[in-house]
């Protein structure tokens, strides 16, 4: 999803990832650069991420090792509210 995001953007883009959000942004705009290097973002700012959370587990990793995939899916996403900007921005 943060793939088709940044394509969604479209050129220009800046990409900002806090934390645990720093691994899974960076992949995604790796493989948007190397697919379609004229939608890559502009800017791409990593901010406290654990880009090798084994090398120093938190508490966060941690949690996410004692839960399966499923459990996560289920309480720990949740869908943007039609008030909020970027509601429903990636549905088809």
């Amino acid at each position: 999803m943060i793939a088709q995001s940044i394509k969604l953007i479209g050129p220009g883009a800046h990409v900002i990832a806090l934390c645990q959000g720093v691994v899974p942004v960076l992949a995604a705009t790796a493989i948007t650069a190397r697919s379609d290097p004229a939608l890559a973002p502009c800017t791409l700012t990593l901010i406290a991420g654990p880009v090798d959370p084994l090398a120093n587990p938190t508490r966060v990793v941690w949690l996410i090792r004692q839960r399966s995939l499923k459990w996560l899916e289920a309480n720990a996403l949740d869908t943007v509210g039609p008030s909020y900007p970027g509601a429903r921005l990636l549905e088809t």
